[in-house]
């Protein structure tokens, strides 16, 4: 089965002005080690988190992103903490499942379609507001 992330970066533009990119990656494997390296090699990072952004949405990571200089810094108004959330460096924007063993999950999403209707009803938006120095 194909599960779809949302990928959130920032880009340098020609003009050496820049300007948050985002784009869909598609994760096709079975197995959790699979879905790791995914995880690894979409976001070109060594360890990775998962942040509850709501009871909806997860995001997956840089654990590490504070300590690399020039990382972008993004915002969240977040409800869950009641102020806003930083983010540090790309990342990926999944869903939360209930499991067969009652457990939360990070997946992807299963369509565009279902994508794009989570992120409306969460009002999902957020804001670069700097560098890591």
């Amino acid at each position: 089965m194909t599960e779809i992330y949302l990928k959130v970066s920032l880009v340098k533009l020609p003009n050496e002005h820049e300007d948050i990119k985002t784009e869909v990656v598609r994760f096709v494997g079975k197995t959790m080690n699979e879905k790791i390296n995914f995880y690894y090699d979409s976001l070109g990072i060594r360890t990775f988190d998962i942040v509850a952004l709501s009871s909806e949405i997860d995001l997956i990571v840089d654990d590490e992103g504070l300590f690399v200089p020039g990382n972008p810094v993004f915002a969240f108004p977040n409800k869950i903490y009641n102020e806003d959330l930083h983010i540090v460096g790309s990342f990926l924007i999944g869903k939360q499942i209930l499991n067969d063993e009652l457990d939360v999950e990070t997946v992807g999403f299963e369509t565009m379609e279902e994508m794009g209707e989570t992120l409306l009803r969460n009002n999902l938006h957020f804001a670069f507001i700097g560098k890591v120095a």
